[in-house]
């Protein structure tokens, strides 16, 4: 009932609710609500995602060369990471459970970490470049990275607010950036598909340009008409923080439980648009992802990615496609599933308490759990090659610490204590989830 009311996505078709993957994703879920209320499935998925990152980070470290990195690593299952790569299973709960107990329990949580990449949130490439077929993000690595610095300064604000213990708290805070432009991976652009009906193979073609323009974002502010509120700004590097925090401020209006979606629009080709363009709105009410479930006992912290896959940019409501509800008939919704390519980058800050906000990224239709290192070994993969040296000479050679200094400040903000030892307890080998 839960999983229907507040994440469908993950529950699966009705033809398969008897299935194994099903019956273990539940037992772990209601599991975790009988030990402390802890949101057990979601942590054994992003502790799966920090082990897959954080060993990318390692030997892409030892192996500098893109041929040789590829040929050494290997991106472990779910199986393998459960089985032979969390050590503090016994430690963790050999006191309670046998040995049989034990690796059914295991087996069970590989099958979780399976079942909801398949249904809700597809795993992050591990590749040392951004993947074939793909495409870059061709804009300016240093000002992503400081408009990350913005919101993580933002929500960290909001959150340690005199206010938040009592009343604001819980909230979803999803930052999407929409980059400048995108261009196709060098690797993609030399493919040749071999199709011997050139008839199929030009309405192969004519199918995937209907799919981009389907999902083109459009001019974003007629895709808010019939949302309220929403509130615009032109946003820089110098005011983001204030401007993002201002805006959150007047969206959220100190309700708990409640989404505010903030867009930062780089691109310039719109309206011969000269600046940065922010929006910040809540979806409405129609959209059914406009919040989340107050109770914390009965909340599935799922429910706020299945949110993400609702909307994150709605679709444009002409005045003659009104409803009751502001709800347009046109287009279709952007999400973080039918995002084009790499239009999009989408960072969902999940903020429970002031030491306790789960961030996410999502590009490409995939997600992961994402810590502020990141920016310098996971991030420059979905850009134009050139940026990753950008940024690293940003903080490597400049005379101005300035980037590195604001970078280092980001480590206290937006923690997640709770998890951090979650991690260091399931893996048991010393290292951490960042």
């Amino acid at each position: 009932t839960l999983l229907m009311q507040q994440c469908n996505d993950l529950r699966g078709e009705v033809a398969t609710m008897a299935m194994a993957l099903d019956k273990s994703m539940y037992s772990i879920i209601k599991i975790g609500k009988q030990n402390g209320n802890h949101a057990l499935l979601m942590s054994l998925v992003d502790a799966y995602n920090r082990y897959r990152i954080q060993r990318r980070k390692r030997l892409k470290r030892r192996y500098a060369q893109a041929a040789e990195y590829e040929q050494k690593f290997s991106d472990p299952e779910a199986s393998k990471f459960i089985f032979e790569k969390c050590k503090g299973f016994d430690a963790w709960i050999g006191d309670f459970y046998s040995e049989q107990q034990t690796q059914q329990f295991m087996t069970a949580c590989q099958s979780s970490i399976t079942c909801f990449y398949r249904r809700l949130m597809p795993r992050a490439p591990m590749h040392f470049y951004c993947p074939r077929y793909h495409e870059q993000i061709d804009d300016d690595i240093l000002d992503i990275a400081s408009y990350i610095f913005c919101a993580y300064h933002s929500v960290q604000r909001y959150a340690s607010s005199p206010s938040s213990a009592s009343s604001r708290l819980p909230v979803q805070i999803d930052v999407v950036i929409v980059v400048k432009a995108v261009k196709r991976a060098a690797a993609a652009a030399a493919v040749e598909v071999d199709v011997d009906d050139e008839d199929t193979k030009e309405e192969d073609e004519e199918e995937a340009e209907e799919e981009l323009r389907r999902f083109e974002i459009g001019d974003i502010e007629q895709r808010l008409h019939g949302q309220s509120p929403v509130v615009k700004r032109r946003i820089t590097l110098e005011n983001g923080e204030r401007s993002m925090l201002q805006s959150l401020e007047s969206v959220l209006d100190d309700k708990a439980c409640r989404r505010a979606i903030f867009i930062i629009d780089r691109r310039r080709h719109e309206h011969k648009q000269e600046h940065d363009i922010s929006y910040c709105y809540q979806p409405n009410t129609a959209r059914k992802c406009h919040a989340f479930e107050a109770n914390a006992d009965l909340r599935l912290n799922a429910s706020l990615v299945q949110n993400c896959r609702v909307c994150l940019i709605p679709t444009p409501t002409p005045k003659t496609a009104m409803n009751a509800n502001g709800d347009g008939t046109d287009g279709v919704d952007i999400n973080v599933n039918n995002m084009r390519q790499a239009d999009l980058f989408t960072l969902s800050f999940h903020v429970f308490s002031a030491n306790e906000v789960r961030v996410y990224l999502y590009l490409h239709g995939w997600g992961t759990r994402f810590f502020i290192e990141d920016i310098k070994y996971f991030l420059p993969t979905f850009f134009e090659p050139t940026q990753e040296s950008k940024l690293r000479n940003a903080f490597e050679k400049d005379d101005d610490r300035t980037f590195a200094d604001k970078y280092q400040q980001c480590k206290n903000k937006c923690v997640d204590v709770q998890f951090e030892n979650f991690y260091k307890r399931l893996i048991n080998d010393g290292k951490t989830c960042h």
